[in-house]
């Protein structure tokens, strides 16, 4: 009697019986669902009110399109070669259209929000129809979780469509639907190129080298290659616009150019281990190493890349399970009753041979195919995500003997999200919502936007400072900054080192004429100038002006100069000053 009422209210017979009826499965999984995305909602409805949370893509992706919102903002040449060269047509077309009703930043948020929800919707339908109902939840709850990926989803910008396209074309490739496969594979040309490519080629590999055994049904060849041609027919149309009008910016640059052009190399413009650069073994292998380990932990847990012992070796540890996954699930593909393992075996070779081919081609078509990292950092993270509970709930069944309920996976994994959370001092996909926060600088930004429509500024142009956001914030134009410094192609190349180089002159300038021939030569009204780089070395508040290669021997040259810089003795004529910046009208020199 004992044990039948123990059997009854045992916890993973309570879950199992939950997921048995429709409405309660519903439920739970929004109250799940909400209960991890409360702080998220919350974040997002502060950050539409608040301006100065910024993201860093945003002052070069959202920005170009302030001309069709903001009547008198001032569009530049930087602004222009985005919108021509770099704009998927499918995002391109989104944003210049909602754009003339609201505001690109508020539509980047909404944007944002719904692709991590399309992300989260094909990976638990996925899920659940391959491993269940409380495995697919467990999956959900690790994806949320996860600040790799809400990271790269939540801005909105192109690159925030990879993850939602890889998902639905997982869901559509396992459930072996060639048709909505493709046309999601389309879509991702539309809005992100590369994981267009990737998603296409991995539905391509399984139809054309995969072994046939594998498959349960293959459709006449004939069919079957008139979808893959309109495909890619319909690809070459929305991508060709966008090649074609980045030609005439200039041929790009290669591998061979970055000693001409070291901003184009590894202590370049894109230096950090989530930039793009030049592809090398070691610059692949790092990527592959963050791809497995930030999908699972946090940058506020500390920064492991100092580590190089526990980096790899993480890292090897979680590929080991990887590979674990792919062993378990061919193994049980022998098995009559297991058919739909086949289909999970073609994914994943179909995955690894596209991804081997991707980065393959990359490398040597490089940069035509895009950056080989993206490949990894787009791709790997869902994928590793997707099969990590199945192969806990199969773990849990070996080793007890099939004792323990799959079901069991679900309280189990939501305990862990729980104690991870609390770890990281709450839900730790808020703390990465965004880049930073320039609310520090509020007054300084408030005063600019009080300055003529027309007004042109410039200031030290780094990330974090305040010159790099006025666009963003006050909607005034600057002339130089380090989101309007793509490097790419030549003619933009060229263009943006000589501005570069037009500021550092002007800035450490020594005398009032240099100051006035960049006023002039520029059209700039107003200089933001930080009162730290002009300190004395040995004070404790000085703060060393620092650059991407080539500039910063340019700028060092420029600090070792004996003469006196004038920008500090024009402070008593600023028109704002705190203690940390000051602003002059260079309009008022004589």
């Amino acid at each position: 009697m004992v044990s039948e009422i123990n059997k009854k209210l045992s916890l993973p017979d309570f879950f199992g019986a939950i997921a048995g009826h429709r409405t309660c499965r519903i439920a739970l999984f929004i109250f799940v669902i909400l209960l991890f995305n409360a702080p998220l909602l919350i974040k997002y409805y502060t950050d539409l009110t608040n301006p100065y949370i910024i993201n860093t893509v945003d002052s070069q992706q959202m920005v170009p399109f302030y001309k069709f919102y903001f009547k008198n903002f001032s569009t530049s040449y930087a602004h222009e070669y985005y919108l021509n060269a770099w704009a998927p047509l499918g995002y391109k077309y989104l944003y210049t259209s909602l754009s003339r009703f609201f505001n690109p930043r508020a539509i980047a948020h909404v944007v944002g929000a719904g692709l991590i929800l399309v992300n989260l919707i094909f990976v638990y339908l996925a899920g659940k129809k391959f491993f269940g109902f409380y495995t697919a939840l467990a999956t959900c709850l690790i994806l949320i979780t996860s600040e790799l990926v809400n990271y790269l989803t939540i801005s909105g910008v192109p690159h925030s469509f990879a993850f939602p396209v890889l998902s639905a074309a997982m869901y559509f490739f396992l459930s072996r639907k060639l048709k909505m496969g493709l046309l999601t594979s389309f879509l991702g040309f539309c809005f992100y190129p590369m994981i267009g490519l990737f998603t296409f080629l991995m539905f391509f590999v399984r139809e054309y080298f995969l072994p046939p055994l594998f498959l349960k049904k293959r459709e006449i060849f004939s069919r079957k290659t008139v979808y893959f041609i309109i495909t890619g027919l319909a690809a070459i149309t929305v991508c060709l616009p966008m090649i074609i009008h980045g030609q005439s910016y200039g041929p790009r640059l290669t591998v061979d150019s970055t000693t001409q052009f070291p901003e184009f190399g590894e202590q370049g413009r894109y230096y950090t281990w989530a930039g793009d650069q030049p592809p090398t073994y070691a610059n692949i292998q790092k990527s592959f190493f963050a791809a497995f380990i930030l999908s699972l932990t946090s940058h506020t847990q500390g920064d492991w890349s100092k580590n190089k012992l526990f980096t790899p070796l993480i890292s090897l540890a979680i590929m080991a399970v990887f590979l674990l996954i792919i062993n378990n699930l061919f193994r049980r593909c022998r098995r009559r009753d297991q058919p739909a393992c086949g289909s999970h075996c073609v994914f994943l070779l179909a995955y690894f041979i596209s991804l081997s081919l991707c980065l393959l081609a990359s490398t040597v078509f490089f940069p035509y195919l895009f950056y080989p990292e993206r490949y990894i950092r787009h791709t790997l993270p869902v994928v590793f995500i997707f099969y990590l509970c199945p192969l806990i709930a199969r773990a849990l069944e070996i080793i007890t003997f099939g004792k323990v309920s799959k079901n069991i996976i679900f309280p189990a994994v939501m305990l862990y999200a729980l104690l991870y959370n609390i770890s990281s001092n709450g839900l730790n996909y808020t703390t990465h919502i965004a880049d930073y926060d320039q609310a520090k600088n509020k007054a300084v930004y408030e005063f600019i936007s009080t300055l003529p429509a027309t007004s042109q500024l410039v200031g030290w142009p780094d990330l974090r400072y305040v010159a790099n956001d006025v666009e963003l914030i006050t909607h005034r134009k600057v002339y130089y900054s380090i989101e309007k410094h793509q490097v790419a192609h030549l003619a933009p190349t060229l263009i943006m080192r000589g501005m570069a180089e037009k500021f550092f002159d002007a800035y450490f300038a020594t005398n009032i004429d240099a100051l006035k021939k960049f006023r002039d030569e520029t059209g700039t009204n107003y200089m933001i100038v930080d009162k730290r780089h002009f300190l004395s070395p040995d004070n404790p508040d000085y703060l060393k002006p620092t650059y991407f290669a080539p500039f910063q021997p340019y700028i060092d040259t420029k600090l070792q100069t004996k003469k006196p810089f004038i920008l500090p003795q024009l402070e008593k004529q600023a028109v704002f000053a705190n203690d940390t910046v000051f602003i002059v009208n260079l309009d008022n020199l004589k």
